[in-house]
């Protein structure tokens, strides 16, 4: 059914892809021109929200080894960091894969209020964020 792939060591890439991991997907500059009509694209977002469509030449940019569990079941758990660079694997059955993104941060940091309450804004055009770049 497919599942999760990891790119092995690529949790200590972060200089490589610092410019990826400091995009807020939905932030747009207010003072330029048109910039709000290309803050929505296809795929709802002005960054696309990954690093490539790709994962050989992204393997091959960032090296290491796209890795997986051959046997993944219901129930089964993985945990990593954020600037772990990850991907899914297509599900090739008929049977559907349900999975879930789980984030947690410090009670010291701000919280973030697309991403809070019953029904949260999200990645939706209510939540982009206009700034002056």
């Amino acid at each position: 059914m497919g599942g999760v792939m990891l790119l092995e060591g690529s949790h200590l890439k972060s200089e490589t892809i610092k410019s990826s991991l400091e995009v807020d997907v939905d932030a747009y500059c207010e003072n330029r021109p048109h910039e709000v009509d290309k803050v929505v694209n296809k795929n709802g977002w002005s960054h696309p929200g990954y690093l490539s469509k790709n994962p050989a030449s992204l393997r091959e940019k960032l090296g290491g080894r796209w890795l997986t569990a051959p046997d993944w079941k219901a129930g089964d758990f993985i945990t990593f960091g954020m600037t772990m660079v990850h991907g899914g694997l297509d599900n090739q059955m008929a049977r559907m894969r349900l999975s879930s993104d789980t984030r947690y941060q410090r009670a010291s940091q701000p919280i973030d209020e697309r991403w809070i309450g019953s029904n949260p804004i999200a990645n939706t055009r209510a939540g982009k964020r206009g700034r002056v770049c």
